[in-house]
């Protein structure tokens, strides 16, 4: 018996990322950018971890507004990484924060798929 896909299951293990980071998730997206290269850019000693001052100045580089308040959120979530944020808790927060808010997606099928069940 064939078992149906199940996509991974996304697993927080420590704070809630801040509300901002649903906003950043659209703005990533609606202005063709990729997380990977907004999160490199941000990196400026290259140690594949962002500290608190690298992600708010790399905010304001692509021009991504924060609040004193959201600026603040982002302190305290960042206040358990002692050693910075990683590419993969950053797109973690993204995904997270973006998932609660999100409408679900259409399915969409493959047009071999559509050929098949069209007839």
């Amino acid at each position: 018996m064939i078992e149906a896909y199940r996509p991974p299951v996304l697993v927080q293990t420590g704070p809630i990322p801040p509300a901002c980071f649903r906003r950043l998730d659209k703005y990533i997206q609606s202005n063709g950018l990729r997380a990977w290269d907004v999160f490199f850019a941000m990196d400026h000693n290259q140690n594949k971890t962002i500290s608190y001052e690298e992600l708010i100045d790399g905010l304001h580089q692509i021009n991504f507004t924060l609040s004193p308040t959201d600026q603040a959120e982002v302190l305290e979530w960042m206040t358990n990484a002692d050693d910075g944020v990683t590419f993969k808790e950053f797109t973690l927060a993204l995904k997270l924060r973006a998932s609660s808010t999100s409408p679900p997606r259409k399915k969409r099928l493959s047009n071999g798929a559509k050929k098949i069940l069209t007839k």
